[in-house]
């Protein structure tokens, strides 16, 4: 249930409950008669006592806040406990970056090998290193050697 529904349904049924432990209206003499509430029925006798309604609604929309934000706290903690959760399966299930980087230097050095080309390693980081050609720039067209973990690792070597 959403958490204003908890509130409103909360002040609602508090409001209705403590109204009908209060009785009926009366005057703020304590008189009591069946006109109450008509025109004119409490005049002589200082109007009508709203005191109890007053109080109803005062305690009833306190309790009904409170209820509300409580249910908004733990909604709140549902939707962070879901997140986290997604959070770790991903996290579980897809390995670290280093990991896939060991992975793509041993899958390369041994195409490498395959080939019987000599693998270079990548003067800044120590990984293996890919032909590539230059898309733009003064050498565009021109093939090169960089390293496999672009972009995290900028390093190049001339044919």
């Amino acid at each position: 249930m959403r958490p204003a529904a908890v509130g409103f349904s909360v002040f609602v049924l508090l409001y209705l409950l403590i109204t009908s432990l209060a009785g009926p209206p009366k005057c703020k003499d304590g008189w009591r008669s069946p006109s109450i509430g008509k025109q004119g029925a409490c005049s002589w006798h200082g109007g009508v006592d709203d005191t109890p309604q007053m109080v109803a609604f005062g305690v009833a929309g306190f309790l009904g806040l409170l209820s509300y934000l409580l249910a908004e706290v733990k909604a709140r903690k549902r939707e962070q406990e879901r997140l986290e959760q997604i959070y770790n399966n991903v996290r579980e299930e897809t390995p670290n970056i280093d990991e896939q980087d060991q992975r793509v230097d041993n899958v390369l050095r041994k195409l490498h090998s395959s080939l019987g080309h000599k693998h270079l390693d990548c003067p800044e980081c120590g990984h293996a290193m890919v032909m590539r050609t230059a898309r733009r720039g003064p050498h565009a067209g021109r093939r090169f050697w960089g390293c496999s973990r672009f972009p995290r690792c900028r390093g190049t070597r001339d044919i």
